[in-house]
């Protein structure tokens, strides 16, 4: 999702009046073979856009946090303000995903031993 979030909010900021593509994240995770690569990798790959996109949102001025676009799937206008808050929940929120997953997976260890 963070090369989705840096690529919205360059949209917003670059282009006039943008239109956000809506995207199946199954799809996505699926088609691109997300499942295929290593969790390494993954996490590189995460930790180099989000470094990107905080350069980024570091040069913004006050009003390009208002640029928007339109996102047919919510049906209004969607800003960059928007999507930083959407951007500081998604890491935290898959932390926990990742914790919980592996909780679960020590005690199906566990189980079988």
């Amino acid at each position: 999702m963070e090369i989705l979030y840096a690529y919205r909010i360059r949209q917003m900021l670059a282009d006039k009046d943008p239109v956000i593509a809506p995207i199946d994240q199954d799809a996505w995770a699926k088609n691109l073979g997300y499942l295929e690569s290593s969790s390494p990798e993954l996490v590189a790959l995460y930790g180099l856009n989000r470094h990107a996109n905080v350069g980024l949102l570091r040069r913004l001025k006050a009003e390009d946090l208002q640029k928007s676009a339109r996102h047919p799937e919510l049906d209004h206008r969607v800003t960059v303000a928007d999507y930083v808050q959407m951007m500081s929940k998604h890491g935290p929120t898959h932390l926990e995903q990742i914790e919980r997953l592996k909780k679960e997976a020590i005690r199906e260890i566990k189980l079988k031993t």
